[in-house]
């Protein structure tokens, strides 16, 4: 098989790369609607665990292309507070932005970095942050941020991945990469979507960041494809770190790995197409 093959002395392919979510910034923007279909329970859940009062001040952090939160907050009925949502990328900033003004909501966007926000201390009601901590060199620093901007009585509601089998939907294409040696999970310690599955672990970082009490609710997701070139085009241009490794790949080599992946998702065959499942797990932090 032609392509290259990552050696031990090769940093992990990872999300630890500051350039990664611009790089896939277009992609994730065409399939932004798909994505927000896709996590709408997981959406639903956040906000209720929110719950955000009428008059609250909310900010959305890794709002990425659809700012999904910061859209179903200001969506609410009555709710007449602030509605704020940003993103270390200024690309997915543009593209919720411009997804905001054509549904005419009152949402402020700003380029945010979760472990450096320019928020004022004691100036936010709620915070949620969906798939970023677990990303972090130090996600104790991204939620002492957290605990900083909140005021007392506030709120952090933020969401990660559970365990890696519980999602194949990124596990099955990653696997079949990694037997070909273009793709090395990140190292125990090392930010990647699953560092944060443990929930007593995710629960003491939460208290070591400040924050008085959490609780837990975990949330299934179905990833619906229509066909094999659905599949496809999400796993070479949405999937992070894998997409990132294919871009690398000759056209025989991605044509070998599409095959060998459709093969192996025929066990999640549904109709034409393919239903692969995930697990995120949602954690609310009181201050």
């Amino acid at each position: 098989m032609t392509g290259r093959t990552m050696t031990t002395d090769d940093t992990p392919m990872g999300f630890d790369a500051e350039g990664m979510w611009d790089s896939v910034a277009a992609e994730w923007d065409a399939r932004g609607e798909w994505h927000a279909g896709v996590t709408r329970p997981l959406t639903d859940a956040m906000v209720e665990a929110l719950a955000p009062r009428d008059t609250d001040t909310v900010v959305e952090l890794a709002c990425g292309p659809t700012a999904d939160i910061a859209t179903a907050v200001a969506e609410r009925p009555g709710f007449a507070g602030t509605v704020r949502a940003g993103d270390l990328s200024l690309q997915m900033v543009a593209a919720a932005e411009r997804r905001s003004y054509g549904k005419r909501l009152d949402i402020s966007f700003e380029q945010l970095d979760v472990t450096a926000l320019t928020l004022a201390d004691d100036s936010v009601d709620r915070v949620a942050a969906r798939w970023i901590y677990m990303l972090l060199p130090d996600p104790l620093q991204g939620l002492r941020e957290a605990d900083r901007v909140l005021r007392p009585g506030g709120r952090l509601v933020f969401a990660v991945f559970a365990a890696a089998a519980a999602n194949p939907f990124f596990m099955l294409p990653g696997s079949v990469l990694a037997e070909h040696g273009l793709f090395q999970p990140p190292a125990p310690g090392q930010p990647n979507m699953f560092a944060l599955a443990d929930e007593d672990g995710t629960h003491q970082l939460a208290r070591d960041a400040g924050f008085t009490a959490t609780s837990v609710q975990d949330v299934p997701l179905t990833y619906r494809f229509t066909d094999p070139d659905d599949l496809w085009s999400w796993v070479s241009d949405f999937a992070g770190p894998i997409s990132m490794a294919l871009r690398a790949q000759s056209q025989g080599t991605r044509a070998q790995l599409r095959g060998e992946i459709e093969k192996r998702a025929e066990r999640f065959r549904d109709g034409a197409g393919y239903a692969l499942p995930g697990l995120a797990r949602v954690f609310t932090a009181a201050r």
